[in-house]
């Protein structure tokens, strides 16, 4: 059975304009109901993120305050968007607070069953409602609900025979769907239900219910979750015109997705208009941090880890982060936060924070596998969402390269960094430009566990050309965000400053490469 397309609303529930995030019925809640996420049981999570779920769809209600990220995202909400907070202690006394705000009734189900977990997120997707374990039916039937469907011996795909597109349900999104190992109680469910996207799971990407799954999206669509295997998984969207949002650890997904701000999004630090003439006879290095289309990173220890943004470090160098093009409409509270705090560009070649769209654009893809039309929706979408994003430069992670990905891709921004999956560097810092003269810049070195060090960057820099008219004057360092950090980087900076190196942020090392390298 084929999803059917959502052209305007689900359940009243709109999808954005050019983007496959849905947005609720109101943005900008004034009042969140928060509950204590750390002492919940794990069926306990599981009802309370597809009850923020469902009630996301009409506006941002509940939200549920943990260790780390979570209390971060709450605090800025309440500081920056002036949101008020009202305590709920339990989850009967949530589920009673909430029920003005949905009209469904409750899905059962075994928790400790994943055919059953995933038959239940995709049935309350569909019926409005919120999954339900045996174990806590008692408190659900004390909260006034009523149960609407028995998922106990269900899977995902015999609940969409049964209830998609019929009169007793909705109509699955064909823009958005979720892969998410069941035995995650914790998280993502809240996204599914605010999406209407159906919920399955299966490492390998290629049993019946992935094929009818990945085969029912229409092209430019988001595939949220996590896989057994990165590249199986993001070449399996790939190949169907879709796109990879790492999400599986993220709590609160839907909440934050209702709140918006003005679009396009500026970063702090945008390149002044004349560029300052050419370096004389000096070479240029920018460093790049890896995996920051990761929300569920993003959304956890991304700001507060001392390897990261949380560095004591971050300020003393210029450095590139990636960021996911998605988060002005999956978590826009997250990219004003970031943007505030961004360390301040003084001047060329001086300390700043500076983001890059990718990987890979809209999300992470290998536009390399894609075609024709494929390809040209998916760069449309990476252009669309980074320029929302106000992020100029995106990096691309191909599975190889590509030329004619290489140019679509590069339509538009102002400069491609383009990585290989399979070592990063495979491209060893070439420069291409493409049909419209936008710079191609491929990784030279990998700060990466078993690659390169400090120590030994800078001793291949000293070998290489300092003439700013060649691509070979040029160095664009990966940042391998599990295996090396901040201090890293700064390391290898203050070795390559004293020999003279320039270090820059990416888009300053893209201005140069498109001023002063010699092509065709």
């Amino acid at each position: 059975m084929r999803w059917v397309a959502l052209l305007a609303a689900v359940a009243g529930h709109c999808l954005a304009a050019e983007s496959p995030y849905p947005s609720p019925k109101a943005i900008n809640s004034s009042t969140l109901l928060v509950i204590g996420d750390d002492a919940l049981s794990g069926p306990e999570q599981l009802l309370v993120g597809t009850l923020q779920g469902i009630t996301s769809r009409a506006r941002p209600l509940v939200f549920r305050n943990s260790t780390g990220g979570a209390r971060l995202w709450l605090a800025e909400l309440q500081q920056t968007w002036g949101v008020s907070v009202e305590s709920v202690p339990s989850v009967e006394a949530l589920l009673k607070r909430s029920r003005p705000a949905f009209e469904g009734g409750y899905v059962l189900c075994n928790a400790s069953s994943g055919d059953s977990v995933l038959a239940a997120v995709t049935a309350s997707s569909l019926l409005g409602a919120v999954a339900v374990d045996a174990s806590l039916q008692t408190v659900a039937d004390s909260a006034g609900l009523e149960q609407v469907f028995d998922a106990r011996n269900q899977t995902s795909m015999s609940v969409i025979r049964l209830l998609n597109g019929t009169s007793s349900g909705a109509v699955l999104s064909s823009r958005v769907a979720v892969l998410q190992a069941p035995s995650k109680l914790c998280c993502l469910w809240d996204y599914a239900l605010f999406a209407t996207a159906g919920a399955w799971y299966d490492p390998s990407m290629s049993d019946p219910t992935s094929r009818a799954i990945l085969d029912s999206m229409q092209p430019g669509w988001a595939l949220l979750g996590w896989g057994g295997s990165e590249k199986q998984t993001v070449t399996a969207a790939s190949t169907r015109a879709g796109w990879v949002n790492a999400a599986d650890w993220a709590r609160n997904l839907a909440p934050l997705a209702g709140f918006r701000a003005a679009e396009p999004m500026a970063q702090p630090n945008a390149l002044p208009p004349s560029l300052p003439p050419a370096p004389a006879r000096k070479h240029t290095v920018a460093f790049l941090m890896t995996d920051g289309d990761n929300l569920q990173w993003l959304l956890n220890d991304f700001a507060t880890g001392p390897a990261w943004w949380g560095s004591p470090q971050r300020g003393t160098v210029p450095m590139g982060w990636t960021l996911s093009a998605a988060l002005p409409r999956v978590a826009a509270p997250v990219a004003t936060m970031l943007y505030g705090q961004a360390t301040v560009r003084s001047g060329p070649g001086s300390a700043c924070d500076v983001f890059v769209a990718g990987p890979s654009g809209a999300g992470y893809a290998y536009p390399d596998l894609m075609g024709g039309e494929a390809l040209a929706t998916f760069a449309a979408a990476s252009r669309t969402a980074a320029r929302a994003a106000g992020l100029g430069v995106v990096n691309v992670l191909g599975s190889t390269y590509s030329a004619a990905a290489a140019d679509a891709m590069a339509e538009g921004m102002d400069g491609v960094l383009w990585y290989e999956f399979d070592p990063y560097d495979g491209l060893h810092g070439s420069v291409s430009f493409s049909s419209q003269g936008v710079p191609v810049v491929g990784a030279r070195f990998m700060l990466w566990e078993g690659y390169d060090t400090p120590e030994s960057i800078a001793a291949k820099v000293a070998t290489l050309s300092t003439d700013p008219t060649s691509p070979e004057a040029y160095s664009l360092v990966v940042v391998h965000a599990w295996s090396s950090n901040v201090t890293q980087a700064a390391m290898t900076a203050k070795l390559l400053e004293a020999q003279s190196v320039d270090v820059v942020c990416p888009d300053e090392l893209v201005s140069r490469v498109r001023a002063f390298v010699r092509h065709a």
